[in-house]
């Protein structure tokens, strides 16, 4: 092999070639030089393990989130349920909430609403908080994980045993949950934290998501724009209220994964 070539004698290797390749940014060409060089120092293992504790905040901040939509679908169902029964319709829900509605007189489903209407505000400030900080968590790993480095910087051997090393101490925050989860309470503790954490990934997705689709820098009109600021928390805590169940049924997936 004739690496200033990039060609292979003889076998008609007509691959990579430095012609062919893509240019790297300055910082990209940096960080595939230091992964060849060396072994890591101080620094790299650092921002290797930072990275890692980012991304284990960022998932119990989603699972955090994930709890209260779960709670606020439910609340919303509720109350969907009093309307259901106040306009005379039967109710398919059997809460107790629900069940003591049906047999309450007005004065008291009044007071029934009112406590739903509490709760419900009350999942939507613990999704708003979980929220801000899943993003702060996600900002922190995401600004260390440029600097860590990637199965395309590997050109020898050296860089292979960079790379598999701060990939490893990346990850080790998010296994040594899982680990201690077994350590505690065997097999079910590990799939319980890793179920949490299967939380918190498929929440944090759709927290990506609705935030996006709830920015209002997406309106040009001041008007819509001043709108969407208004209602951004009571939406995002809808659409992550509307994802929850979904969200539920996949988290022991990841589990088992784990």
């Amino acid at each position: 092999y004739d690496a200033r070539a990039g060609t292979r004698g003889g076998d008609g290797y007509d691959g990579y070639t430095p012609e062919t390749a893509p240019e790297l940014s300055p910082a990209d060409a940096a960080r595939r030089a230091r992964t060849n060089a060396g072994g890591p120092g101080f620094d790299d293992v650092s921002q290797a393990v930072a990275s890692g504790f980012g991304q284990v905040g960022a998932l119990a901040q989603g699972a955090k989130a994930g709890v209260g939509a779960l709670g606020y679908n439910a609340i919303t169902d509720q109350i969907t349920q009093f309307d259901v029964i106040d306009a005379g319709g039967k109710p398919n829900a059997a809460a107790p909430a629900v069940q003591a509605y049906v047999n309450a007189d007005p004065a008291m489903r009044q007071k029934l609403r009112d406590r739903a209407g509490l709760q419900l505000g009350s999942n939507k400030d613990f999704i708003k908080d979980s929220v801000a900080a899943y993003q702060e968590y996600k900002k922190f790993a995401g600004e260390v994980a440029p600097n860590l480095p990637r199965v395309a910087d590997v050109q020898s051997p050296t860089g292979f045993v960079n790379w598999a090393l701060q990939a490893g101490l990346a990850s080790a925050p998010s296994m040594a949950m899982a680990m201690l989860g077994a350590a505690v309470a065997g097999l079910p503790g590990a799939a319980a934290v890793g179920t949490g954490m299967g939380l918190g990934d498929v929440t944090g997705e759709g927290i990506d998501r609705a935030v996006a689709v709830n920015d209002p820098k997406r309106f040009t009109s001041a008007d819509r724009a001043a709108d969407a600021a208004a209602s951004r928390d009571d939406m995002i805590a809808r659409d992550l209220g509307n994802r929850a169940g979904a969200s539920l049924v996949a988290a022991p997936v990841y589990g088992a994964i784990e």
